[in-house]
């Protein structure tokens, strides 16, 4: 029997399963989040900062339980943009612990606040989010590296103005 590699780069075999994603706004951050308050962008609020919830479900298969259950395993949230050169800019970067106890499904929330000064000074006009799992620590050697490896949902959203 063959076992998944955690850090295959090869998306298409990822080692977890998105299952539903969702962005609820600041002026929905205190409702239960359903769809019917879930948004196709991420807006501005009055105050011109950036502020929503991301609400990820993500599918655990038996063979990745099994193979994982004894190691830390944490998922990471990256929300980065790019500026007129085309660069990757870090603007957020959130953990969480990954229960391997909970089922094979597993939500996440992440809270998501970015200032009125770097939506200006990075000309922000989407967000690229990242969703990764690692076994790495923070500030642990190889983390930026064992991210990208371990990254299983890549998109972007646009940031209505």
């Amino acid at each position: 029997m063959m076992t998944k590699d955690i850090f295959d780069p090869d998306i298409q075999d990822a080692p977890v399963y998105p299952v539903s994603f969702m962005i609820q706004n600041q002026e929905h951050l205190n409702e239960y989040p359903t769809y019917d308050f879930a948004d196709p962008q991420i807006e501005l609020t009055k105050d011109g900062n950036i502020d929503f919830q991301l609400f990820c479900t993500i599918y655990l298969d038996k063979e990745f339980i099994e193979n994982f259950k004894n190691v830390d395993n944490f998922i990471y949230l990256n929300v980065l943009s790019t500026n007129n050169q085309q660069q990757e800019i870090y603007l957020v970067q959130q953990k969480g612990d990954f229960p391997l106890d909970q089922g094979n499904l597993i939500t996440y929330s992440f809270h998501v606040v970015i200032n009125e000064e770097n939506v200006k000074k990075f000309k922000l006009s989407y967000l690229k989010l990242q969703l990764a799992i690692t076994q790495k620590h923070e500030g642990e050697m190889g983390i930026s590296e064992s991210i990208r490896l371990g990254r299983f949902l890549n998109t972007v959203i646009p940031i209505k103005k």
